[in-house]
Order: C-alpha cells, then structure tokens, then sequence
C-alpha cells in the first residue's frame, strides 16, 4: 500500500505553528493585563487608605507641611490611576486584535484539517476500490484456472 501525502501539509504545518505562536502572544497579553489590573487595584486602596488617613488626620492637629505632603502624594496616585487606567485600556484593544487575529489562525487551520482529511478519505476510498479490483481479478483468474482445469 502506498503511503497517503497530503500536499499541503507543510502548509498546515506553518499554520499550527503560527496559531500557537499566536496563542503565547495572546497568553502574554492576558499576563500584562491581570498584572495591570492588580497594580490599579493596589493604587485605588492605596488612595482610599490615603484618603482615610488624611481625614483623620484632619479631625485633630494637622500641619501645612503635612496636608502638602498628602495632597502631592494623593496627586501622585491619581495620576497613576489614570496612566494605568489607560496602559489597561491599551493592552484591551491589543488583546482583541490579536484574539481576532488567533481566531483567523484558528479558521484557517481548520479549514486546512478538514481538507486533509477529506483527501484522506479519498486516498482510502481509491485504496480500497484497487484492492478490491485486484481480489476480483484474482477470483476471476482462479475461477477460469479451475473451470478450464475440469474440462
């Protein structure tokens, strides 16, 4: 029997390469964005802490000196709210255009593994048509060796 060569299948090789380097690329983004939220999640208690204790710092003796310190440092978190607010929504829209681009890989190799195996079941299907035109040359050969022998 023959050996079964699907023609594309360096094709459909370099494309399963590509969708699992697609999948770490997705996978990396999906890591910088948790690592994202947790840093905003962390600077917002961090300001509701600053916030608290600026506030009870005010219901008895505070300073200038000292109000000046929290109020920079209240600025300081806020605009690294907003900056990572913004880092988050940035690696959002990263991460949708290479899950869409993931999503095409993904297509493209599956359109690529049903025609493999189609023409799989082609080559099959021809197999099994030739052996068995073989077995009826065979049968018919030794049906005509036999019934000239008994003559």
């Amino acid at each position: 029997m023959k050996k079964f060569n699907f023609s594309l299948d360096k094709v459909l090789n370099f494309t399963l390469f590509k969708e699992e380097q697609q999948k770490m690329v997705v996978l990396k983004i999906n890591n910088d964005l948790a690592r994202e939220r947790d840093i905003l999640d962390q600077l917002n208690k961090d300001c509701l802490q600053l916030k608290l204790d600026l506030n009870a710092k005010c219901a008895r003796k505070v300073t200038v000196s000292e109000l000046i310190t929290y109020s920079s440092y209240l600025n300081y978190l806020e605009k690294r709210i907003k900056a990572t607010e913004a880092t988050i929504a940035k690696l959002e829209e990263k991460l949708d255009s290479e899950r869409q681009k993931l999503s095409q890989l993904t297509k493209e190799r599956k359109i690529l593994d049903k025609l493999k195996e189609k023409k799989y079941l082609e080559f099959w299907n021809q197999f099994l048509k030739e052996e068995q035109a073989l077995l009826d040359e065979i049968a018919l050969n030794s049906a005509v060796r036999n019934h000239g022998m008994g003559r």
